[in-house]
């Protein structure tokens, strides 16, 4: 588990904005059904959306749990089940997930992710950049019904953060290569990334 110092903070609050590589992630999807891998709880809205567009199909891990480490966190993956009929999914939502987990972590769940994955799965991920550190425990992501995100951080007290750079998350997960970046307003830089197995043999 990465960065246990920790340090007193504000209040919890409410954060709401876009994510625009995510859409555009979301937009360059084929055709097909879409497959989609969700690290976060189950979201209604979300599930909404995607029955009204290519009738995706949604396979949450809901890892947001109190006091959870993140060896936990990944002794999860490894225990769920594949999709049912042997497919792989096209994106994957991170959300803040990696700014907890270390290097040997991101190399466990990038190892995890390949089973599931095909070349051109996308990876969307949000790091902790601007700011020195973060929330100690991964905060709640919600789709608004007018397409922005909320963030709720609902812990008071502060961990160092990780900082990962493009480079270090193409280090730590070779089986994916960082296609966009993006520093949002909140300090925050959202990530796309894409799979390629033929740099991960």
């Amino acid at each position: 588990m990465a960065n246990t110092a920790q340090a007193e903070s504000s209040l919890p609050q409410i954060d709401r904005f876009e994510l625009p590589l995510l859409t555009d992630g979301v937009a360059q999807q084929p055709g097909h059904t879409t497959r989609i891998l969700d690290f976060g709880p189950v979201q209604n809205r979300l599930v909404e959306n995607l029955q009204k567009s290519k009738g995706g199909r949604l396979h949450v891990l809901d890892l947001q749990t109190e006091q959870i480490t993140g060896e936990a966190w990944l002794d999860r993956i490894d225990h769920q089940p594949g999709w049912p009929d042997g497919s792989s999914c096209d994106l994957v939502l991170s959300w803040d997930y990696l700014n907890y987990l270390d290097t040997a972590d991101l190399q466990r769940l990038n190892s995890k992710l390949l089973e599931v994955a095909h070349s051109g799965t996308r990876l969307h991920a949000l790091i902790h950049y601007a700011k020195p550190e973060m929330p100690a425990r991964p905060d709640r992501y919600s789709l608004l019904d007018d397409g922005r995100i909320e963030r709720r951080s609902d812990d008071t007290m502060q961990v160092k953060a990780p900082r990962y750079s493009p480079k270090a998350l193409e280090k730590w997960m070779p089986g994916f290569k960082v296609d966009r970046t993006r520093l949002l307003g909140n300090g925050m830089q959202e990530f796309l990334l894409r799979c390629s197995l033929e740099d991960s043999a």
